[in-house]
């Protein structure tokens, strides 16, 4: 995924925990706990050495057009790419997940960076392109994938993802309702009370 711009993001890599791995400089959400902190970077390290073995051509590009990778909450989707910022922006639960592997997070790495090079490129993010735009980095996703042992089934789904992006709604209005489904699920995870979920979404959609 890609959007255009998110100052709040901009604000919270200004205070993350910083590391330069294999080249890339990673921030972690300084709200993180301490041990969650060291698992991210741990996990973000191994994925870019996956990319650095098996696409090294990829990680010479995201050194070119990623400037940084935040580990921070961004419910409703794995990670996007911040135009403004040349940044990575992948969500925290996603990398410390006990079922999340190096390899998965590789591949969402590969995927945004794709992202960031048609960016790059002069290529938008309009409503009418946003489809064939997701097809092109699904496709990078799964032919990285390919190349990785034991993760066909890792190729298998970023094919699937592959062939469904030109016929899945990617409108304004679609990426916003996927948001929010994604926070309010992470809020009941957080046992935040129905009411307060409730009217939190009444004063969002209020503001608009």
């Amino acid at each position: 995924m890609f959007i255009r711009f998110h100052k709040m993001k901009r604000f919270v890599f200004r205070f993350a925990a910083k590391r330069k791995l294999k080249g890339v400089l990673v921030g972690v959400d300084p709200l993180t706990m301490d041990e969650e902190k060291q698992l991210a970077f741990e996990r973000i390290e191994k994925a870019l050495d996956l990319i650095g073995q098996y696409a090294p051509r990829t990680l010479t590009q995201i050194h070119a057009d990623v400037a940084s990778i935040l580990v921070s909450a961004y419910p409703g989707s794995a990670a996007c790419f911040l135009i403004q910022n040349d940044m990575v922006l992948i969500d925290d639960e996603f990398v410390i997940d006990e079922t999340t592997t190096s390899e998965m997070i590789a591949s969402v790495l590969v995927h945004e960076a794709q992202h960031a090079r048609l960016c790059r490129l002069g290529f938008g993010y309009e409503e009418p392109i946003r489809g064939r735009i997701e097809r092109i980095c699904h496709r990078a996703q799964r032919n990285f994938s390919r190349l990785l042992p034991d993760s066909e089934w890792l190729a298998e789904d970023a094919e699937q993802s592959m062939e469904t992006a030109l016929t899945r709604d990617h409108s304004d209005a679609a990426l916003d309702d996927r948001k929010e489904k994604g926070n309010v699920k992470r809020l009941r995870d957080l046992d935040v009370s129905e009411w307060l979920i409730s009217f939190i979404l009444w004063f969002k959609n209020r503001r608009k």
